[in-house]
């Protein structure tokens, strides 16, 4: 009977024993800290604005999208680079192709949404940002299209302030 007990007892503690080894983590959650970097949340800072009225931008032109105040432009197959400042673009007219290059805050933002799989086909293994290259997209535009008002939400220009 003691036999039986000792091994019995042997077993329980083994069994525990790989348990606690198995269990991953061995900090307890309330043990468990962030480490965060205070002023990393980028501020839209007022930017000095680009006004453009009435003007026709070209296939393969480049146009810089922070800090634009366009009215009434026309863009045909243009790419449009983007940082995540400000823009706005009142009764313009997007001719398709039109492409997208993020840099700083906006590639971020969209590398952050596509690894969630938030962006693109969620089914397929997100693919790794290239560190400090530009993500170039293209806009699902099927035709051409002249909107109101495109506006950035965040942030103000030193246009819309004087106003």
């Amino acid at each position: 009977m003691s036999r039986v007990m000792l091994a019995l007892g042997s077993f329980i503690i083994g069994f525990c024993c790989m348990l606690f080894i198995n269990s991953g983590s061995h900090t307890p959650a309330f043990g468990q800290t962030l480490v965060r970097v205070t002023g990393a949340v980028p501020v839209v800072p007022v930017v000095p604005v680009v006004e453009e009225k009435q003007s026709t931008f070209g296939p393969t032109a480049k146009v810089p999208l922070d800090g634009i105040f366009a009215s009434e432009d026309v863009f045909n197959g243009v790419t449009f680079e983007y940082g995540g400042g400000v823009y706005s673009l009142r009764d313009s007219t997007f001719i398709p192709p039109i492409q997208l290059s993020l840099t700083g805050a906006a590639a971020n933002t969209y590398a952050l949404l596509m690894q969630f799989g938030q962006i693109g086909c969620p089914t397929q293994a997100p693919r790794t940002p290239t560190p400090k290259a530009p993500i170039i997209v293209e806009a699902k535009l099927t035709k051409t299209f002249t909107p109101n008002i495109i506006i950035s939400p965040f942030g103000q220009s030193a246009k819309a302030s004087t106003d």
